[in-house]
């Protein structure tokens, strides 16, 4: 409908009519001017009785180079999941690799004061290659490992692969970071099933995860109903792809979090969904014992969690990047903020959330966001700053530092698979020996070969020779397939090269069906070199040096809720050490 135009003989009429009402307007802003300055003396007075973590109204447009973004999920009860804005086809990654964080050994003793949420995030080390890290190991995977749902009746659409391990330039010889950030990073899923626009993203959970889960949450009988109106995910979803990681040129930082895309001034650079894990006992390892003294450790964990000095409480960010963004300082071009989105899934936001409410939280939903503080350009890298109790930590940390006794004797085990081509037989091991920290391990599969074993040998009165030749399967170079072995002979082939006849051993974490039993020696034929890796010795990697940084990230004050607070400013005596 074409809107009307005002005929010209009224236009005196409306001049006079203006001057009216501006006049009107004028007494009115007086009035409100006064009353304004009124409230907020009266705000002035009361203002350390006024709560803190104010919610932002943050909405925005989802830029349209944004691929993927966070919203509630399409599962009812299910909380945040993601979802893809074009189609994927098959074969290519979802997202830039992340890190994986491995939990070792958690202290038994203060093992309930982790949130009962964070078990259903947890891995198994067996899916990550963590396992050697502790006797007990879990992974926790920020990003789609945390972030995505799970369907049952293999109705996944996406696969992670492995990640790759590096000590990120930080060596335990040279650099107060050494032992500081995860050595597991780049660690990236995949499509396996073709996702259309507006589908959400779903990994694959185990069958126990998902009969725990379906009290909770409902499965859908297909998955027509499981993706979300485009235009509704734009005005309503959180950018999920703004940020990619690489090498910090920031000295002993390790990996960061770089700008995928220029970003603007105000804009959210990415959801930081966070889940309440521990009071920080929790982040106690199991002791060590030595001759004299017993070695107190901390989790590598409380370094990526969000804290404040005045809470018990911890949480965990599990966004995707948002774990790999440094400290910046003053040089921070983005901030902290709470996030009006997580009305979307929380009955209250973070400032009407007592202590109480935090634990009772059934569901994750608290979302807190990275705004930028100025315009940060394309492969920038997007810094925040920790806060001063962070700051002062690392700078007493600098000056403290000083290698260990043998640091400069210690390669890990992915140097000595890039320097080592040629294997040293167990027997010619008593001369020449590998480093202390690293052991040789198979990649081999004991279900399935049990049928092929060759007649067994008696060796002794107690043990049994059986011998099975190595065979080439489907997924067996996943690193659940990973044990120790000790390589016994070698030989030639002109088509295959160096084969190489192992005793594969047991190792921490198998299930019963992988383990060798008792009073069998089982000997595999035929290992290419490829099948053979070096693994670091349980405890020996840098995420468990004596001397490695240890101390959560400052949340800022201004957005802390004072109700969180439970530990008193005045009893100084209440605050944990780190």
């Amino acid at each position: 409908m074409r809107r009307r135009s005002t005929p010209l003989r009224c236009l005196p009429y409306l001049l006079v009519a203006l001057l009216v009402l501006t006049s009107i307007a004028l007494a009115l802003v007086d009035d409100t001017n006064t009353q304004r300055d009124s409230v907020e003396s009266k705000q002035r007075v009361s203002e350390k009785k006024v709560d803190h973590a104010p919610v932002c109204d943050t909405k925005q447009p989802v830029p349209d180079e944004c691929g993927l973004v966070l919203a509630p999920s399409s599962l009812p009860n299910a909380g945040w999941g993601i979802f893809s804005l074009r189609d994927r086809i098959r074969g290519t990654p979802l997202l830039a690799g992340d890190v994986v964080i491995q939990l070792t050994d958690p202290n038994v003793t203060h093992a309930q004061n982790i949130h009962r949420m964070l078990h259903d995030y947890l891995w198994s080390a067996e899916e990550t290659g963590g396992f050697y890290e502790g006797r007990v190991v879990v992974s926790l995977l920020p990003g789609p490992g945390m972030l995505a749902n799970g369907l049952d009746g293999n109705r996944h659409n996406v696969i992670p692969f492995v990640p790759a391990v590096d000590e990120g330039g930080c060596t335990r010889l040279d650099s107060p970071g050494a032992g500081a950030f995860t050595h597991y990073h780049n660690y990236t899923f995949f499509v396996q099933k073709p996702i259309a626009a507006g589908n959400e993203v779903f990994i694959d959970y185990s069958a126990d995860w998902l009969k725990e889960r379906k009290q909770n949450f409902v499965q859908p009988e297909t998955t027509v109903d499981l993706r979300r109106d485009l235009d509704w995910l734009r005005d309503h979803g959180k950018c999920l792809d703004n940020l990619k990681g690489g090498r910090s040129p920031i000295p002993h930082a390790g990996r960061g979090a770089f700008a995928a895309r220029p970003l603007t001034k105000g804009s959210i650079v990415a959801p930081v969904p966070v889940l309440p894990i521990a009071k920080r006992e929790a982040m106690d390892m199991t002791s060590t014992k030595t001759y004299n003294n017993v070695i107190a450790k901390k989790q590598l964990l409380l370094n990526y969690c969000l804290g404040h000095p005045k809470s018990s409480l911890l949480f965990l960010p599990y966004g995707p990047m948002v774990n790999l963004v440094n400290h910046g300082g003053k040089k921070a071009n983005v901030k902290l903020q709470w996030s009006s989105s997580q009305l979307l899934i929380n009955s209250k936001n973070q400032s009407e959330m007592t202590l109480e409410d935090v634990w009772a939280m059934e569901q994750s939903g608290l979302l807190l966001e990275l705004i930028a503080i100025r315009d940060i350009a394309s492969d920038e890298e997007v810094l925040m700053d920790y806060g001063d109790a962070w700051a002062e930590a690392w700078a007493e940390h600098l000056l403290s530092w000083k290698p260990l006794p043998g640091s400069e004797t210690y390669a890990p085990s992915y140097v000595q698979d890039d320097a080592i081509k040629s294997l040293r037989l167990d027997s010619e091991l008593k001369l020449h020996p590998y480093p202390n920290n690293v052991l040789t391990s198979c990649l081999y599969r004991y279900t399935g070969n049990v049928g092929k074993l060759e007649a067994p040998t008696a060796t002794s009165k107690t043990d049994v020779v059986a011998t099975v030749q190595w065979n080439m399967t489907k997924g067996l170079f996943q690193p659940i397939n990973l044990r120790p072995c000790r390589v016994l002979e070698r030989r030639h082939d002109k088509r295959k090269g160096t084969l190489f006849t192992v005793q594969i051993h047991n190792r921490f974490g198998l299930p019963e069906s992988q383990r060798i039993p008792k009073g069998i020696v089982h000997v595999v034929t035929d290992l290419p070199r490829r099948a053979i890796r070096f693994s670091d010795k349980i405890f020996t990697t840098d995420q468990h040096l004596e001397n490695a940084f240890r101390h959560e990230i400052g949340i800022p004050e201004e957005i802390f809720p004072l109700k969180w607070m439970d530990f008193a400013k005045e009893d100084k005596s209440v605050l944990p050490e780190f």
